[in-house]
């Protein structure tokens, strides 16, 4: 009997809540025809960070490894040498220097698309279509679902719930990245995911309804650390809540036990695929020592500044230096180097690297130049096939190049002018080094890459939080909205001390992807009160410059040379005037 009236409560559930839909539906219908494999199909537009994860993801599926030499996108910048094995010198792989926990749960839909014979090298647009719709922008759109399904935090009703889900998505940039293959997407919808089951415990408030979603919690918040590092700091931020919980203490500790226990699964699998490559938990990107080199930075346009600096330092200290000896031996530097900055970058059918370096050894008084490829492949059909026209490596005279006779003397003074942010911080005084950090996160709010100059909506965000903050919400709300601030300011801290380069940021800044949609949630707390009529205009402006923004930014957050400007401005530009792949040489142009 008790089945029966089951069954009959059950027809009368509604099992479609259309509020709900709404903003993820809305969120698909933009992202989807935006996509990368559509609106840029040549793999040559493909950015590093994407080609470095098709490449983990098809090494997995194919090959059973993590390395990517054997792989169609094995020409990726973005990648290092592995740590050698015993009785090695030098390790004969190359990885991914990504997190590689997202091309393992890739790997998976790859798989099944492999096994019916789509594979990367025969239908690679048609792969990353599915790998990105479902990898990043079906997250996103779930990212809305997860707001909305929070907002009942605020008390607010339906419709303004889905207009708050819509306006995290659309507001805080989450939707200019849901359209190519990214780790920061994923892991910001991930966040959410953990908050939403924090604040599912914190409305019930019931210790014996919470040990699955405590552990839940832990299980998402660690997997957005192992997908995107940023997340990492909200990872640990989230355990104070835990304990503005008003339970019984033993409760307390219960509840963080379940939160390590869900968290230990992806950071165990984390380390079983992280140190066999490295040697520790920290991926390839924090182990310079593991890197190529600049390998073609400078003709993505992120070094060129740099690489324009070293041959002018090598030409006002050749031609002073060492007279007419010295001028030979620059203008020959200055050849390699602009050999390697024109050559043309090929894709993976047709490019092997091979290092042409400026030997730092003439250069005692500069910091040690990075080495510069060109691809080598070419070279070599051009032994073959005189219609490839490819110039010859500079030949350098042995009396005068690159030797270690008479050092070049360059005066100190001339490098931190020329080299502008590659300047050393050595030689800064405290008060002078403290000045630079400090504007540097200045710049991370307001600069070419800023928060404000992009999504000035998330003001809101904030706002909310302080609202919070000085009403009577529960203890654990209220530390939990301390814990995005802190959050989003550690991360924001650390980018600027770390000093990333202003291309490799991207569109907006794409380390803080992962922290704003959680902190512009926090507008539900502003939006729920009673405003005059100018609050709310302003409130419109900014938000509507705010989806504009993240809008055009959807159209390429990720292009293959990044952004030399405001960022904004840069993809305007960009979606005006596409960018151009690179002509292939004449032999491979023709399939010969």
């Amino acid at each position: 009997m008790s089945v029966l009236d089951f069954l009959r409560r059950y027809r009368s559930y509604r099992l479609v809540r259309p509020w709900a839909l709404s903003a993820p539906i809305l969120v698909l219908l933009i992202s989807v025809p935006l996509l990368r494999p559509l609106r840029s199909p040549d793999p040559r537009m493909i950015g590093d960070d994407e080609q470095s994860r098709l490449a983990t993801i098809q090494a997995i599926v194919e090959s059973g490894t993590l390395a990517i030499e054997g792989t169609s996108f094995r020409d990726t910048h973005d990648r290092i040498v592995g740590i050698p094995a015993a009785g090695e010198k030098f390790s004969p792989h190359l990885y991914s220097s990504q997190l590689p926990m997202q091309a393992a749960l890739l790997s998976g839909p790859y798989w099944v698309m492999h096994h019916y014979g789509i594979t990367l090298d025969r239908d690679p647009n048609w792969v990353a279509f599915w790998l990105t719709l479902l990898g990043v922008t079906l997250p996103v759109a779930l990212a809305a679902g997860l707001v909305y399904r929070m907002g009942r935090q605020f008390e607010l009703r339906r419709p303004l719930r889905a207009a708050l889900g819509l306006i995290v998505v659309l507001g805080s940039g989450l939707i200019s990245y849901s359209t190519v293959l990214n780790a920061h997407a994923p892991a910001a919808a991930l966040l959410l995911a953990s908050a939403t089951c924090l604040f599912h415990v914190i409305r019930h408030n019931s210790p014996g309804r919470a040990t699955g979603w405590l552990g839940l919690a832990g299980l998402c918040a660690a997997l957005a650390a192992t997908i995107d590092l940023p997340a990492c700091v909200f990872l640990v931020l989230f355990l104070p809540v835990f304990f503005a919980f008003r339970w019984p203490v033993t409760s307390r500790v219960a509840g963080v036990a379940l939160y390590v226990i869900g968290a230990s699964i992806p950071l165990f699998l984390h380390a079983r695929l992280t140190i066999p490559v490295t040697g520790d938990l920290r991926p390839g990107m924090l182990h310079p020592e593991l890197a190529l080199g600049a390998e073609w930075k400078a003709a993505t346009g992120k070094h060129r500044r740099k690489a324009d600096a070293w041959k002018e330092l090598a030409d006002d200290a050749g031609t002073r230096g060492r007279g007419d000896a010295g001028k030979e031996q620059a203008d020959d530097a200055g050849a390699v180097t602009q050999q390697a900055l024109q050559s043309p970058q090929t894709d993976s059918t047709s490019s092997r690297v091979a290092s042409v370096a400026l030997a730092a050894s003439d250069f005692p008084s500069l910091p040690a130049s990075p080495p510069l490829y060109v691809p080598a492949s070419d070279l070599d059909s051009a032994a073959s096939s005189p219609s490839l026209p490819v110039s010859p490596r500079p030949r350098v005279p042995a009396s005068s190049a690159l030797s270690p006779s008479p050092r070049l003397r360059i005066p100190a003074s001339a490098s931190p002018a020329l080299l502008g942010d590659d300047e050393d911080d050595d030689n800064l005084t405290r008060w002078q080094s403290f000045t630079h950090g400090a504007i540097r996160v200045l710049g991370a709010f307001f600069g070419g890459h800023g928060i404000f100059s992009h999504f000035p909506i998330v003001a809101l965000g904030i706002l909310g939080v302080s609202l919070i903050m000085h009403r009577h919400w529960p203890a654990a709300t209220k530390t939990l909205a301390a814990a995005t601030l802190a959050g989003a300011l550690a991360v924001i801290v650390c980018c600027a001390a770390y000093r990333p380069d202003t291309g490799s940021a991207m569109f907006a800044t794409r380390w803080f992807v992962v922290f704003l949609p959680l902190t512009l949630f926090w507008a539900g707390a502003w939006l729920r009160r009673s405003h005059r009529q100018s609050s709310w205009t302003i409130a419109g402006v900014l938000l509507a410059f705010s989806v504009a923004v993240s809008l055009i930014g959807a159209t390429g957050p990720l292009p293959r040379a990044g952004f030399d400007r405001y960022s904004f401005a840069g993809a305007w530009h960009n979606l005006i005037h596409p960018q151009q792949a690179p002509p292939l040489p004449p032999v491979i142009a023709q399939g010969n």
